[in-house]
């Protein structure tokens, strides 16, 4: 028997955290008693006898395995999963155009939208994708901008795939990330009859905070979201609905945001929405309190509220099948790129024909060169996303790790994702 190589003992407000970053589970230990439990882990076989069926739990959840076991082929085996092989994920940004203008907002709004054009090819390619390669799910995201302004465009590609996946025995599903200023009850009901099933509505603070952010004149436009959210689990509670809350040191006030989200939202519905809290991304880390990320996730969940990790994972970009549709009809490989960076386009027969490859292709967390491979974090952190590695590739000629100081910044992501998930006993 051997102890996992992927182990961590965090010292975390006069408690330990064992935690497991390839199984993901913890466990706490109190402080005068964890170096006996961290000594039993370090050492199994001397203690194999005496605590065997502790021992024996601890192998179940990961913490122990096997001599025989080979460790690093499970994290290849887990990224295999993590990249989804039997599943195409396309996101679509049916326009830039936005009806509000967030401060943070990566994107610069261009009236850019796609044609008519456009949505036939975009349908083309997803039935020849899907059938030459064979895939048993497809997701289709719809991202922008703001999506609903081209409400029609969405709803016409969400039915069409919906009823080409069920034409063709393909497991279908959609989401959509909204501002939630545009929904109504129908459009609610529409997008639910044709497979959306998560929506992602944000907000920027509490009442106060989140209007001066999201502008609409004489209108709260905190109220007409969380309206909007409640109608979402009111009528599809099979769905899930994430509330996210964008936060900076300057709207990062637990006890005023959870208050003025519960007069909205009556308790009998909160079960039914994911509270999902995320640095505004220009934000430096070190200007935030981390009491407060702590308190309002506490606060959360005595509302009932379903909290979710915040630990980085894989990028979907990573994902074995995605691509990304811009509102001018180019393809890219993320999000992010700015607009005319986008270096795919369709061809005649609805294939997507790159001008230049995007270098994280070729280069992984598993590339010769890459320290992700031999790190302890790599199954926790899973490595630097994919426009992170392009720009390393550049710069470096080589993938490096992203962070200054990785077993703080590690440590802290982990007690973050112990915060909103549940402990093995």
């Amino acid at each position: 028997m051997k102890t996992s190589k992927y182990n961590y003992y965090i010292d975390c407000n006069n408690k330990y955290l064992f935690f497991n970053g390839l199984s993901k589970n913890y466990f706490e230990v109190s402080e005068e008693n964890h170096e006996s439990f961290r000594q039993i882990l370090m050492h199994p076989n001397d203690y194999a006898i005496k605590y065997a069926h502790f021992l024996s739990k601890m192998k179940e959840f990961g913490f122990v395995l096997d001599d025989e076991v080979d460790e690093f082929k499970k994290v290849v085996e887990a990224f295999t999963t993590y990249k989804q092989p039997d599943t195409y994920n396309l996101m679509v940004m049916p326009t830039y155009n936005c009806n509000l203008s967030c401060w943070y907002c990566i994107q610069h709004h261009q009236n850019v939208n796609l044609t008519e054009s456009d949505i036939q090819k975009i349908k083309e390619h997803i039935k020849a994708y899907l059938l030459d390669n064979k895939l048993k799910k497809f997701n289709l995201s719809w991202f922008g901008g703001e999506p609903l302004l081209k409400y029609n465009e969405v709803i016409d590609l969400t039915k069409f795939s919906f009823e080409f996946c069920k034409q063709n025995h393909i497991c279908f599903e959609s989401d959509i990330t909204t501002n939630g200023i545009l929904l109504t009850e129908k459009r609610i009901y529409e997008l639910k009859n044709y497979g959306v099933k998560s929506f992602q509505i944000t907000i920027d603070g509490c009442r106060e905070k989140h209007n001066t952010i999201k502008r609409i004149k004489n209108v709260s436009t905190f109220d007409v979201v969380l309206k909007n959210i409640l109608s979402i689990v009111k009528m599809t509670p099979e769905s899930e609905c994430i509330l996210r809350l964008n936060y900076d040191e300057n709207n990062l006030e637990p006890e005023k945001i959870i208050k003025d989200i519960n007069e909205l939202i009556p308790k009998e519905y909160r079960n039914k929405i994911v509270f999902l809290s995320r640095k505004i991304w220009q934000k430096d880390e070190r200007n935030i309190n981390k009491k407060d990320i702590t308190q309002l996730i506490e606060d959360a969940k005595e509302s009932q509220y379903v909290t979710n990790s915040s630990y980085t994972g894989l990028c979907y970009v990573d994902y074995q099948h995605f691509n990304c549709v811009f509102p001018n009809g180019n393809i890219g490989k993320c999000d992010n790129e700015i607009l005319d960076n986008a270096q795919g386009h369709f061809t005649d027969n609805y294939e997507i024909e790159w001008e230049e490859t995007p270098k994280f292709i070729e280069y992984n967390q598993f590339s010769k060169d890459s320290p992700c491979s031999k790190c302890k974090h790599l199954p926790f952190c899973c490595g630097p996303c994919p426009n992170v590695r392009d720009n390393m590739i550049k710069q470096f000629n080589k993938i490096i790790c992203q962070y200054s100081n990785p077993e703080k910044e590690m440590e802290e992501q982990i007690i973050r994702y112990c915060e909103t998930n549940i402990k093995i006993s």
